[in-house]
């Protein structure tokens, strides 16, 4: 965990409090130290911030850590149809095989 990119993102998170990038990098910076606050913190990038694309796969990968594999499933087919509405076909495929690589393990 960087404390200096911690506090940096915690400034860019107040400056501007509908900007879901400095919520997703503190997510990031505490997912293996602080997993609980990992886990609010891509709890509430899905309901508040539910088009930020690049929040469902990393979600679906830590639930998966976390032994939560039912939800990382809805995760990843909320992100499929979002990839899909954004036509974003790179995420689409990379989110599809994700799924996919669940579904056949």
């Amino acid at each position: 965990m960087n404390k200096e990119r911690i506090e940096l993102l915690k400034k860019f998170r107040e400056e501007d409090v509908n900007d879901p990038f400095p919520i997703y990098g503190l997510a990031m910076e505490y997912l293996h130290e602080l997993p609980d606050q990992a886990s609010a913190l891509f709890d509430l990038l899905l309901s508040e911030h539910a088009d930020y694309l690049p929040v469902y796969y990393t979600a679906a990968h830590f639930l998966l850590e976390q032994g939560n594999e039912k939800r990382a499933k809805l995760i990843l087919k909320k992100g499929i149809e979002l990839s899909i509405q954004q036509q974003n076909d790179k995420a689409t495929r990379e989110l599809k095989a994700a799924l996919e690589q669940l579904e056949f393990e």
